[in-house]
């Protein structure tokens, strides 16, 4: 299972924005502020590329929203077989762990590296007025800069559904790179499903199917176990997270 999280830059150019992820095989997410630029018109890098672990994928800035720090890009072409989109889920508790991959720029010699903790505060106030997930970080406390890293999933569980998106830390007084308190805040994965509900599984369930149904494309334990979870959720079974764990869960490895 090969998850579709890639680093994020400007098209035409080597300026690296961010981190990305595709939610569905025609769309994706970053934050805002990875693709703001005040020297556009209208204030926005419009023309992006993602660089995934395998390929590329040229993609729009289609919609934003600057409160929440989000960005939602359309991809030019449907995201390869080879990547797994990761869905998201609004289902996020206090004291659950996380993994967050990406591409923080202290370490330009990987592709994607990942950092990891623990959820706070799910519903936490933000400076801006806004509500955001805020996390705790093992990384950080140990000296990394998360630069680099806005636009990244927050996942959870054994990695197959995101709960939001990095967006912003406070830094700390003596060394701005580093995040005051180890804490870092994501955008809400419920609050950008209520604004973009075509990133819901339940927009995409035909896009499931065919991914269970195609015998021509390999497909592992892992990326099963994923598709059938997010075919039930998704449906009108009403069923939940704590419905699922009697399902066997294999084991996942990122990459």
């Amino acid at each position: 299972m090969t998850l579709a999280v890639g680093r994020l830059s400007a098209a035409g150019s080597r300026r690296q924005l961010g981190s990305v992820f595709a939610v569905t095989r025609h769309l994706a997410l970053t934050a805002f502020h990875c693709v703001r630029d005040d020297d556009f018109e209208p204030n926005v890098i419009t023309r992006v590329r993602c660089a995934w672990q395998h390929g590329t994928s040229d993609a729009v800035v289609e919609a934003w929203d600057e409160n929440d720090d989000v960005a939602l890009l359309r991809l030019s072409r449907m995201l390869p077989d080879s990547l797994d989109p990761v869905p998201l889920t609004s289902d996020v508790a206090s004291h659950d762990p996380f993994v967050a991959p990406g591409a923080p720029a202290a370490m330009p010699e990987l592709h994607l590296a990942a950092v990891s903790g623990m959820v706070m505060w799910p519903d936490a106030p933000m400076p801006n007025g806004a509500s955001g997930i805020s996390l705790v970080c093992w990384q950080v406390m140990a000296g990394l800069s998360l630069h680099g890293l806005s636009g990244a999933p927050v996942l959870k569980g054994n990695m197959e559904k995101a709960v939001g998106v990095i967006r912003w830390n406070p830094p700390q007084a003596e060394n701005q790179e580093l995040a005051r308190g180890a804490e870092v805040y994501a955008a809400p994965a419920g609050r950008i499903l209520e604004r973009w509900p075509e990133l819901s599984p339940a927009a995409n369930l035909s896009e499931l199917v065919r991914q269970l149904a195609d015998r021509r494309r390999a497909q592992d334990t892992a990326g099963v176990y994923a598709n059938v979870r997010a075919l039930l959720l998704s449906g009108d079974l009403n069923l939940g997270q704590a419905d699922l764990r009697i399902i066997p869960t294999p084991a996942l490895a990122f990459g």
